[in-house]
């Protein structure tokens, strides 16, 4: 009775915590978002996590793991699972919604990327809660709510800290590419640290993970500040 309910259950699950964190990021917009090019950029987000599954599956095999398995990657390793899915999800909206004409103030840059960061954990969630939810819906809740405060959230950190310098690309025109290539470096950095020290499982990891997280949604904070008052400036 429990498996035939699985995919219903993991779906829910990994939808109501991207969902959760949209609604309230969301709110920070004084100017709110088309709702169509925000669930335009959400799809986007769900559609290239299979891509991003893919590429790591293949850059695991590159360097001698086996796809799959439960060996621990390195931090090396994390760092090219990070890139891959930075670049995923920030190409969702370069790519395609900063060409629209609602695009128009660079918090844009901010918002629009967290949106694409939750459609791709929205996709994320659901393989990694599968299993939890195949053993019992008490776990399977357990975990979602640990991948909501941590792996939702670290993906929509670690893409509003690459939307920030976007937005500042944006604004510099001239350093368009150096800040892009900047806030993808620092967010791919940020995203792998976090994946490392899940993995060591020690108190010590725990509290490094409750400093990384609260520092970034401090400095995301402030950086979403500055963009809204370069917006009021140029109004």
């Amino acid at each position: 009775m429990l498996t035939s309910g699985l995919p219903f259950l993991s779906i829910v699950a990994a939808l109501g915590a991207s969902f959760a964190w949209l609604v309230f990021y969301l709110h920070e917009d004084e100017h709110p978002e088309p709702k169509r090019l925000v669930l335009a950029v959400f799809a986007g987000g769900m559609a290239v996590t299979p891509i991003a599954l893919l590429l790591e599956c293949g850059w695991w095999q590159l360097l001698g793991g086996a796809c799959g398995t439960a060996t621990a990657p390195s931090f090396f390793a994390f760092t090219g699972f990070a890139f891959i899915e930075e670049v995923l999800k920030f190409s969702v909206v370069a790519l395609g919604v900063s060409r629209s004409r609602e695009f128009d103030e660079p918090v844009d840059a901010m918002m629009y990327l967290i949106v694409s960061a939750l459609g791709f954990a929205a996709v994320e969630n659901f393989f990694f809660l599968w299993a939890p939810f195949g053993q019992s819906v008490g776990f399977g809740i357990q975990v979602a709510g640990l991948r909501f405060v941590g792996a939702t959230l670290l993906h929509v950190l670690t893409s509003a800290v690459l939307g920030y310098f976007f937005a500042l690309g944006l604004i510099m025109r001239e350093r368009t590419m150096l800040l892009i290539a900047l806030g993808l470096g620092l967010a791919t950095l940020l995203h792998a640290l976090f994946n490392s020290l899940i993995l060591i499982n020690s108190r010590v990891s725990l509290v490094l993970l409750g400093v990384l997280l609260i520092s970034l949604i401090l400095i995301v904070a402030a950086y979403l500040a500055r963009l809204k008052r370069i917006a009021g400036r140029a109004a």
